[in-house]
Formats: structure tokens, sequence, C-alpha cells
């Protein structure tokens, strides 16, 4: 039952078990080849794994292929690029993931990582501002995210 292992393989990413929610996204990638939302969530889990960047970005890509460049793929996108070391590209993808007024505050965020790492300081701040102003610490983030958001506050000395 394609619905009940997508619901599974969700309940796996809340609780921080990403290898099982890996290899059930691969399963559905199985049987959904063409499916965004399986397409956009197993390029944000290997997107966050150590050498898997490449294969990340051939789903995202894959994704915005089929629908578009969407926020929620854009922001997949250079969440990506930033953890392949391309903040450049992913300042790019991640602007124009924000440039909805109703964007989630976790592109905001991810905007702020890439502003940061590109030495764009001030940019950084006011990418972070607007993610907490849109309810950041109401969001699920991943290990990895809440790792680095804990870091940019402490660099950006915002908390």
């Amino acid at each position: 039952d394609v619905e009940l292992v997508s619901a599974v393989a969700l309940v796996r990413v809340v609780a921080q078990q990403n290898e099982a929610a890996i290899q059930l996204y691969e399963r559905l990638r199985g049987l959904r080849p063409k499916s965004v939302v399986v397409l956009n969530n197993l390029a944000s889990l290997l997107g966050e794994q150590p050498g898997k960047t490449a294969e990340a970005l051939r789903y995202i890509n894959g994704a915005i292929d089929i629908a578009g460049p969407q926020p929620a793929l854009l922001d997949t996108k250079g969440t990506i690029l930033l953890f392949d070391g391309r903040p450049r590209e992913a300042v790019t993808c991640l602007e124009s993931a924000v440039s909805d007024v109703n964007a989630d505050p976790r592109f905001h965020f991810h905007l702020a990582l890439a502003y940061d790492r590109v030495g764009q300081a001030e940019k950084a701040r006011g990418a972070l501002k607007k993610a907490y102003q849109g309810k950041l610490q109401d969001q699920i983030l991943t290990t990895v995210d809440r790792q680095m958001l804990a870091e940019l506050e402490r660099k950006l000395s915002l908390k």
C-alpha cells in the first residue's frame, strides 16, 4: 500500500530515523518514479548524507523537471547545494524559494545559511529574522538543520 508506506516514511523522518526513511522513499520511488513528493523527500534526506549530494541533486532536478521550479523544490535544491559546498548557487535557488510572501520559514533559514556561507552576514541576519517572524520555532527541523541553526545563531549573535 503506497499510502501506508508514505505515512511510515514520514513518521521515520519525524523520528529522525533517516536511514529507514531513505529505504522507504527508495521503495516508493520504485513504485512511483514520477512522484514529486517522493523525489523531493528522498533528495532532501540524501542531501544530508556525506557523499550523497550528487544523487540527491539528480532526484531534486528530476522533481523540478516534472513539476517546475516550485519554492519547496528550490529550497531542497538550494540546501543540497549548500551541503555540496556550492553556496553561491544555493543563494540563487533559495532567493527564488523565498520570493513568495508566504514562504515557509525554513526556506528563509536555509537562505540565511547560504548568505552566511558567502560572507553576507547582514543578509544572513535579515533572512534568519524573517524565518523567526514566520515561526521557524514551530516547524519540524532535521537534526542537521537544528545543528546548523544553533551554529548560525551563535555566529550571528542572535541567541
